[in-house]
């Protein structure tokens, strides 16, 4: 083993041990995460299957124009990645520049979460990061009463 690869090595064990994560282990991880990235398809909203009937049941459920057109505005910022390569913090972050009512929010929120979901149950990624983006806090308010006008 040359100098800087024990020198990496040593580096590496000291910042995993305060995780209590092993080297080996750390190792492992980086491969599994770069081969379920290189395996992925590219973003199911690229793809004319995502919108098809012949997608799984989940899709089915969710393809109104209402989602396809707030799914085609996340594709805008987020369609040329993998869905294994998006961060929780991204998304967090472009829904928080969406300028939209927290229940706005909250609707786009969910549509991406089944997004994941969806690619979660094709492979393309082991977790759905919407689940780590907090809902917005919606105020309850009793509706108002119309009246008409003379």
């Amino acid at each position: 083993m040359d100098e800087k690869l024990r020198g990496d090595a040593l580096e590496a064990q000291r910042i995993l041990g305060a995780l209590r994560v092993t080297v080996l282990d750390a190792a492992l991880e980086y491969v599994r995460r770069m081969e379920l990235v290189t395996k992925a398809r590219p973003s199911p909203m690229q793809s004319t299957f995502f919108w098809t009937p012949s997608a799984p049941t989940i899709f089915v459920r969710v393809t109104s124009k209402i989602c396809r057109v707030r799914l085609t505005r996340f594709a805008l910022n987020f369609g040329d990645r993998k869905l294994a390569d998006i961060a929780p913090t991204e998304i967090d972050q472009w829904l928080r520049t969406l300028s939209l009512s927290p229940l706005g929010r909250n609707t786009f929120r969910a549509r991406i979460s089944t997004l994941f979901e969806f690619g979660r149950q094709c492979g393309w990624t082991d977790t759905n990061p919407v689940a780590e983006v907090r809902k917005v806090k919606v105020s309850e308010s009793l509706p108002g009463i119309l009246t008409r006008s003379r």
